[in-house]
């Protein structure tokens, strides 16, 4: 018997009956004793009191009745207005003892029910009811409503279960049904029951279809101001990773992903083009919203490309969307770009010990050696802009520095970072932008950069005077004090630099030549005028030769010229031709000067060949021009060679 069978039977307590039924019995004797005492007029004073007893007995009994009477009627009262309230509500309700699979129907006005018992079992009435369901619901129906089904969730601990479908109505049309499931606990029975309450949710889908077409139209209409906006909007979920419900196409295009690439590759979460560095600020912001209040922030977005995007997000909760966020993405890459800049500027400014004599600059120790600082007083020095000066060190550095020292200083800067070197300094030759060639003085010492990496602090100051005074005192060194051309040591130290270049294919050649019968000079007419012929001689070589050639004085009245990069051996042999005839036009005290020459070609890389194996040949070719007649050359060649063995 369920709880609901047992509360309709309640009425009154078995005593009460008793009680009632003898005091109408007492009632009834007392006044037919009264009546019968009366008509023979015999009535005693005892029982009288009697009487009196019985008649308080009988109005006691009475009013208790009239108080149980009155209970019951409102416990039946509630009852019917519980009922009748929760039939308003659910229209079909019915009560399940599922351990005994029977139901009892509580019959109402509900015309999407078929007409059935009051009572019956269970599992038929799921099998009436389900040829009633439309036919997309109704393996689903069987599934949710069998008993064996209700019972294992119920197991499961489960207490409330709902269900909505389309059911056959009176009207042979389909409408949309809600029901609940309640797990009841009955205080008669241990047997698993419940009761199943359905109501007709036509209205309420009829009133969501309605709101859902308002929320379209109102999101078209949004969404066509969001496609007209250049910054970002997006609608995002209140749940894990934050997924993008709706995003206007800047946003797509501000992250570089098409809307299907952003699905497929991201799952359309905001929190995954996060920058790790970060923190996933792609909704930390967010988190402490509540409706109608706004919060604002930056952080970085790592593009499809991979590249970082700074922007400033500007969210607020609607009032009436609790879990929903409505954000507004602004590009600020190049804001905080020049911020960036700024304070990095500022930082390298106060690095920088900027002097009168020179200018700073600051150098990556790691990178493609473009400057993160310049000082402005770079112009005076280079007479580049720092803008310039930059572009300058990242695109043509080498055409900056000195062809003969570029070598040398990658080398130096090298070996700074190998030996992982604090300081080191290192002087060169740099081209100005007027075309101008100085010598500068770098003095690196190396600092932490504005971003934690180390650089370099380079002074550089202009030594170019230091170098000319140094240049000089070293020409005077080096030249021969008579003549002006480079001493012996000299020349040999130039050939023998050449000597060990490696070979690019070039040719050169080295001339040697002896002033014919010099000693005639200096006995005849004194050694001024050889001395004179001496410097006629350098007058005659430095008509005939290049501006780049070199001279030498190797003693007495012997001389050798460096010629770079010559044709070919009939060239060699024009120039000595040549020189045979200027030299010849110098004439001291009416006596013309005449020489013998001897030249040899050669090329560079050969480590065989030295200076002296080089001054042998152009020797015995000076020879072989003497033996000729003098006033003449004759060029080095094996044939030569082997002529002299003989």
């Amino acid at each position: 018997m369920s709880m609901w069978d047992k509360h309709d039977k309640m009425s009154f307590p078995a005593h009460v009956h008793i009680l009632l039924i003898l005091e109408c019995a007492v009632c009834v004797c007392c006044l037919a004793y009264l009546f019968l005492a009366g008509a023979v007029g015999a009535v005693k004073r005892t029982w009288a009191v009697i009487l009196c007893g019985c008649v308080l007995l009988a109005a006691m009994g009475f009013l208790i009745y009239q108080l149980q009477q009155a209970r019951l009627n409102r416990s039946n009262f509630e009852r019917d207005s519980l009922l009748l309230a929760m039939q308003k509500a659910y229209p079909t309700a019915i009560m399940l003892n599922l351990t005994r699979n029977t139901y009892r129907y509580f019959p109402s006005a509900d015309f999407v029910t078929r007409p059935m018992p009051r009572t019956g079992s269970y599992t038929v009435l799921v099998d009436q009811t389900a040829p009633d369901v439309y036919s997309a619901y109704r393996d689903a129906f069987y599934d949710f409503f069998s008993r064996q089904a209700l019972m294992e969730r119920f197991a499961q601990g489960e207490t409330t279960l709902s269900f909505e479908q389309r059911h056959l109505g009176t009207d042979h049309l389909y409408h949309w049904v809600i029901q609940y499931v309640y797990k009841v606990d009955s205080p008669y029975s241990s047997d698993v029951q419940a009761i199943l309450l359905a109501r007709n949710n036509d209205e309420a889908r009829a009133d969501a279809e309605k709101l859902r077409v308002a929320l379209e139209d109102k999101d078209r209409e949004l969404t066509d101001v969001y496609s007209s906006l250049t910054n970002g909007i997006v609608k995002v979920a209140k749940r894990k990773d934050y997924p993008v419900i709706f995003a206007n196409p800047a946003f797509y295009s501000m992250i570089g992903y098409t809307k299907e690439q952003f699905e497929d590759e991201c799952y359309g979460y905001l929190s995954y083009i996060t920058f790790a560095q970060d923190g996933r600020e792609g909704g930390k912001g967010f988190e402490a919203l509540s409706p109608g209040m706004y919060t604002s922030g930056r952080y970085r977005i790592v593009r499809r490309d991979g590249g970082l995007l700074w922007v400033r997000y500007d969210a607020t909760i609607n009032v009436l969307e609790e879990n929903v966020y409505y954000v507004m993405f602004t590009d600020i890459s190049a804001a905080v770009q020049n911020e960036q800049r700024l304070m990095e500027q500022q930082y390298y400014r106060d690095l920088a010990d900027v002097r009168v004599s020179g200018c700073t600059v600051i150098y990556p120790v790691k990178g493609n050696g473009e400057p993160l600082y310049v000082g402005g007083n770079i112009y005076s020095l280079f007479g580049y802009t720092p803008e310039e000066f930059k572009l300058l060190c990242r695109e043509k550095y080498q055409s900056f520095v000195y062809a003969e020292d570029y070598a040398f200083v990658l080398a130096r800067q090298d070996e700074a970072l190998a030996q992982n070197l604090e300081r080191f300094q290192i002087e060169f030759r740099v081209h100005r932008k007027d075309g101008k060639v100085i010598w500068v003085m770098n003095q690196a010492s190396r600092a932490a950069g504005y971003d934690g990496e180390l650089v370099y602090v380079c002074m550089y100051i202009d030594v170019t005077v230091q170098h000319m005074r140094e240049d000089e005192a070293i020409s005077k060194m080096e030249r021969d004090a008579l003549t002006g051309v480079l001493i012996r040591t000299a020349f040999e130290a130039d050939v023998s630099a050449l000597l060990q270049q490696p070979d690019d294919g070039r040719q050169h050649a080295l001339i040697m030549l002896d002033i014919d019968d010099f000693k005639r000079i200096n006995d005849s007419q004194g050694h001024c005028a050889g001395d004179e012929a001496l410097r006629a001689i350098v007058g005659a070589l430095h008509k005939t030769l290049r501006s780049d050639d070199l001279i030498g004085r190797l003693g007495g009245d012997e001389f050798m010229v460096l010629i770079r990069d010559i044709r070919d051996a009939q060239t060699l042999a024009d120039r000595c031709s040549t020189l045979c005839s200027n030299i010849a036009d110098v004439s001291v005290g009416g006596h013309h000067v005449t020489a013998s020459i001897g030249a040899i070609c050669f090329t560079t890389g050969d480590a065989a060949t030295s200076f002296n194996a080089l001054y042998a040949c152009m020797d015995t070719a000076m020879y072989e021009a003497k033996r000729n007649g003098k006033n003449g050359y004759c060029i080095y060649s094996e044939a030569l060679y082997n002529n002299w063995q003989l």
